[in-house]
């Protein structure tokens, strides 16, 4: 059984419900393959044994991959989500990505693009080698 780790990330706090399933759409996980709920639920070890981890939103273990465990996304009471994957999962598919930061890069671009829109600006990306400069203009 592989237990579960929490994922975090001290520059990037998910808070945005919108953002964090625009993302996850991103990233190839649509409404179709997340389950969004008001109250947590228990997440789903590989073999259905629940865990005692909860989370508002859910991928199923089975849209994640065979052999995987559910990833969970567990909502505080400051509004900020923990992250929830399995030992087993952080090294592969989106566990993996998750794990490496890669998802939380991707969440942060877009809650900027998010904030720029309101405040009726826009953007600017510009690539250098292993770094990505954005211009913001309100």
């Amino acid at each position: 059984m592989s237990k579960y780790i929490l994922v975090q990330s001290e520059e990037v706090c998910i808070k945005d419900e919108k953002t964090l399933l625009d993302t996850l759409a991103e990233f190839g996980y649509d409404s179709a393959k997340v389950e969004v709920h008001e109250d947590p639920v228990l997440l789903e070890g590989y073999m259905g044994d629940e865990r005692v981890q909860k989370a508002h939103v859910v991928i199923r273990r089975r849209a994640v991959g065979s052999s995987s465990n559910d990833i969970g996304f567990e909502k505080q009471k400051d509004g900020s989500y923990k992250v929830w994957v399995s030992d087993f999962d952080k090294n592969r598919g989106l566990g993996k990505q998750i794990a490496s930061m890669e998802f939380f890069q991707a969440y942060a671009k877009n809650r900027i693009l998010k904030w720029a829109k309101q405040q009726n600006g826009s953007t600017q990306w510009q690539k250098q080698k292993k770094k990505v400069k954005m211009r913001i203009t309100l």
